[in-house]
């Protein structure tokens, strides 16, 4: 996970809005608000949220209540899940 991280921070500093998709920039406060739970909340679209999950040990696309939806939306690979979260509605 901190590779992936470390490797897409590298290369792009944001993803600032791709269709009201945004990933949140490395220095900012907020990945860290689900730190307790063992989560980073890296984005979001909409009402959509992309975080790492400690417990999963997954990139998870889910909502406030819900690490993930299903199976179906958690990810080994962070771009995996940023491509399945930048997809939403298509």
């Amino acid at each position: 996970m901190t590779k992936q991280l470390t490797s897409f921070y590298l290369q792009v500093a944001e993803v600032p809005c791709l269709d009201s998709f945004a990933v949140h920039g490395c220095d900012e406060i907020i990945i860290f608000e689900w730190w307790q739970d063992g989560e980073l909340w890296l984005g979001t679209k909409d009402y959509y949220i992309l975080r790492w999950s400690s417990e999963k040990a997954r990139f998870c696309i889910g909502d406030a209540n819900n690490v993930s939806f299903s199976n179906e939306e958690e990810f080994i690979m962070f771009s995996d899940a940023v491509v399945a979260l930048a997809n939403v509605y298509s």
